[in-house]
C-alpha cells in the first residue's frame, strides 16, 4: 500500500511528541484501534516505553501536518527502518506495545 505522507515531514521531535500525546490519551482512558502492535514496538528514547509504531506515526503525522493519514497505511520492516533512520529503536514485541522494558511496566506507571 502506498503511504499517504512523506517521511521527510516527520522529525524525531514529532515522533516523541506523538508518544507523549498517546500516553496522555491513555491516562484519560481513551483508546484507539491501532493501540496494540502485533509484532513491533518503537521505544521512547528517554523513557524506554514501548509503543505500536503505526499508532505513533499516525499521531506524529497529525502533529506535523495537521491531518491524520489513512488508518490502513502499511507497516512492517520498511516502515520500521524509517523509524530507525530517525534515531529510534524498533524491536520485536509480542506484548502489544504500550509497555516499559525490562520490567513490563505500563507506560501509565510513574517514572522510576
Amino acid at each position: 500500500m502506498e503511504l499517504a505522507f512523506d517521511w521527510d515531514t516527520l522529525t524525531k521531535e514529532h515522533i516523541v511528541a506523538a508518544m507523549e500525546v498517546i500516553r496522555l490519551e491513555l491516562q484519560k482512558g481513551q483508546e484507539h484501534r491501532l493501540q496494540r502492535s502485533h509484532e513491533w514496538c518503537v521505544v521512547h528514547p528517554n523513557q524506554g516505553w514501548h509503543f505500536p509504531p503505526k499508532y505513533v506515526v499516525r499521531e506524529a503525522v497529525r502533529i506535523a501536518t495537521g491531518q491524520y493519514p489513512p488508518r490502513d497505511f502499511w507497516g512492517g520492516e520498511p516502515f520500521n527502518e524509517e523509524l530507525r533512520g530517525k534515531g529510534f529503536d524498533v524491536t520485536p514485541c509480542r506484548r502489544g506495545g504500550l509497555r516499559k522494558d525490562p520490567f513490563n511496566q505500563s507506560i501509565l506507571s510513574p517514572r522510576r
